[in-house]
């Protein structure tokens, strides 16, 4: 069983889904930093932080200097504020151009005598002031509990957008490159040597693939690094596409990609490749790190039994270099 076409096969596609994650996450990255779509979520968030009466107030705590040195740009808001900033920014907001009281009493006094703090926004930080026990670090605490529990809910809706980009992304992916995962299976199953040969490019390649806390970073046999998805949306994939146009399996488009279309039941062949996208679509969509752990343990279960047979020749140009 270890040493069967089906676990190459599982590799194989696992590999493959892998690297195709990278580059769909990758994209999202790089759209989503040239939108500047984290900023702006964060703009509106601040701007929005309470329903009602808080504009003004959210507005003078983007324009602050705790938050505006935070960014490259003054006129670019940053993708990221720690708490300490937005509660400095609110204390601003409450002293104006007076000096902050040092008791609990009139720092209340001041929130109540603030023009620009009304409503709903006075009645918070009132409600603040009266949960932090009479304790000026108590109160500043407090104001940070809350800023982080609203960023939380802006990281859900930020995450479940960012999902919706990558399931589109999956699917242009699909389609471009022609990643027809029905097709690559009945291939691989028809020719066990392709399969094996697969299989061991992926094993030998693993070997150079770290995990890190922002994404993976994939070496050579001479420690040279091929890809570093960390912080560098894009950078690698153009690479990521060449070595996957490389592997020895059916991909991309040629002159015999519409040769189905003379078949007679030619219809069934088109339902056949709109399912093999779509199941690449979902695969992309579950991300490179499901489908590395996955592709680890299958390696891990392969190294404990009979290993791949290295010295079957893989088409030209096949292995990452």
């Amino acid at each position: 069983m270890l040493d069967s076409p089906i676990i190459d096969i599982a590799i194989g596609l696992s590999f493959l889904y892998f690297l195709l994650g990278l580059i769909a996450s990758s994209l999202n990255e790089l759209i989503q930093t040239k939108l500047q779509s984290r900023s702006r979520e964060l703009h509106n968030a601040i701007i929005n932080f309470l329903d009602r009466d808080w504009d003004e107030i959210g507005k003078k705590i983007v324009e602050s200097p705790y938050v505006r040195s935070l960014s490259k740009s003054p006129e670019k808001l940053p993708s990221y504020i720690p708490s300490s900033s937005f509660a400095q920014g609110i204390i601003d907001v409450i002293k104006g151009a007076e000096e902050l009281p040092n008791t609990i009493p009139e720092i209340r006094k001041q929130i109540k005598n603030n023009p620009i703090i009304k409503g709903d926004a006075q009645l918070w930080l009132l409600g603040l002031l009266d949960q932090s026990y009479s304790r000026l670090e108590g109160f500043y605490s407090k104001l940070e509990e809350s800023y982080n529990d609203a960023m939380d809910r802006v990281s859900g809706w930020y995450g479940r957008k960012a999902k919706r980009t990558i399931l589109i992304l999956g699917i242009i992916t699909s389609i471009l490159l022609n990643v027809d995962t029905i097709d690559i299976t009945q291939t691989l199953w028809k020719n066990k040597e392709m399969a094996k040969a697969f299989s061991a490019i992926v094993a030998n390649s693993m070997q150079g693939i770290e995990k890190t806390g922002d994404g993976f970073k994939m070496e050579d046999a001479e420690g040279k690094v091929l890809y570093s998805i960390q912080n560098e949306p894009g950078k690698n994939i153009t690479r990521m596409v060449t070595d996957i146009g490389n592997f020895p399996i059916p991909l991309g488009w040629n002159s015999n990609s519409f040769d189905f279309f003379s078949e007679p039941k030619w219809g069934w062949s088109l339902l056949s490749k709109l399912a093999g996208w779509s199941i690449t679509a979902m695969a992309i969509f579950l991300g490179a790190p499901f489908w590395f752990d996955l592709l680890s343990k299958i390696v891990n279960l392969r190294g404990a039994g009979n290993k791949p047979d290295t010295s079957v020749p893989a088409k030209k140009g096949s292995e990452i270099d």
